[in-house]
């Protein structure tokens, strides 16, 4: 299979080492890479996250409670629980 390069394409080279150089190919910091069956090579950007973070961003009503409470931090006040 023969593939044409475009204007944006680039020639990668792989050092002995199996390392490359992505210069203005990488505009982020960190990759999920994959290889498929026929040797291709894919390179998804990625975020870090801590658990806690991924906890916040799975529960959106503790993320709405926050946000109430930075909105109005003069008057202290906190969300209250239903008490039995």
């Amino acid at each position: 299979m023969m593939t044409t390069t475009t204007e944006q394409d680039q020639i990668i080279s792989v050092d002995k080492r199996g390392r490359t150089y992505l210069g203005a190919l990488a505009s982020r910091e960190r990759y999920i890479g994959a290889v498929d069956e026929a040797g291709v090579i894919t390179l998804v950007p990625a975020v870090v996250m801590t658990e806690s973070q991924r906890y916040l961003l799975e529960h959106p009503e503790i993320m709405r409670a926050v946000d109430r409470a930075r909105s109005r931090p003069a008057d202290g006040a906190r969300p209250t629980r239903g008490r039995a």
